[in-house]
């Protein structure tokens, strides 16, 4: 495989350079633009999962009793339909 060639195939792959569309794309580049927006993705949903957590565990704090769900009490004869 010669040099136009090579130059060829790694434009197939990695697409051509922006700024020159006779050479291929920087890798380098790609990658680390790659990673950087990678990052602020990753770091921006840690911080709502942080927030969401904080929220659950103040609401957890606040509540008057222990139990998950309250259900009211039935204070009618057993052959009554409380739903009537």
């Amino acid at each position: 495989m010669n040099e136009g060639q090579m130059k060829d195939l790694m434009k197939l792959v990695w697409g051509t350079d922006p700024t020159d569309n006779n050479n291929p794309r920087n890798v380098g580049n790609l990658l680390e633009n790659t990673l950087n927006n990678n990052t602020t993705a990753i770091t921006t949903a840690l911080q709502n999962n942080l927030n969401a957590l904080n929220a659950l565990t103040t609401a957890n704090q606040n509540r008057t009793t222990s139990k998950v769900v309250d259900v009211p009490f039935f204070y009618g004869r057993d052959d009554e339909d409380p739903y009537e």
